[in-house]
């Protein structure tokens, strides 16, 4: 896989207005759905992750993701983008980055490892956020 080869810049939406958690989880798999990566099924499979481990990673970061058992509910690896530049209340976290997950495989655990490794610099950060455009956050995330 390459980095995030699984990312489509027309999956990245800046300047979202806040709305809720549940909201954010439901909007990032749609966006997988109509991307083709997941069936519809998935997007439970997201928030009944959530319910039982928090999906919020730090650093403003939320992945909200599958369980094991919505495996059979990727048809490919995907990502979807959300910027909430004023802030999203995650159980008592605040997330302004929203990155919809679905990863067939070993694709899952690499996809993460490379968003841990962008997430864990302040500069990566604070670009991502100040972004102006979805080609920035695509390049940033891409390369």
């Amino acid at each position: 896989m390459n980095k995030l080869a699984v990312l489509d810049v027309k999956n990245i939406y800046i300047n979202q207005k806040s709305i809720s958690k549940k909201e954010a989880i439901i909007a990032a798999g749609n966006i997988l759905v109509q991307s083709g990566y997941v069936k519809d099924s998935y997007i439970e499979s997201m928030l009944r992750r959530d319910k039982k481990l928090s999906v919020y990673l730090g650093s403003y970061l939320a992945i909200p993701h599958g369980e094991f058992e919505g495996k059979d509910d990727i048809n490919y690896s995907g990502i979807s983008v959300f910027i909430y530049p004023d802030g999203i209340d995650w159980d008592g976290d605040e997330v302004k980055v929203v990155i919809g997950l679905a990863g067939i495989d070993n694709d899952h655990m690499d996809i993460l490892s490379n968003l841990a490794i962008i997430f864990s610099e302040e500069e990566n950060i604070e670009e991502i956020l100040n972004a102006d455009d979805p080609q920035t956050i695509y390049d940033l995330l891409s390369n």
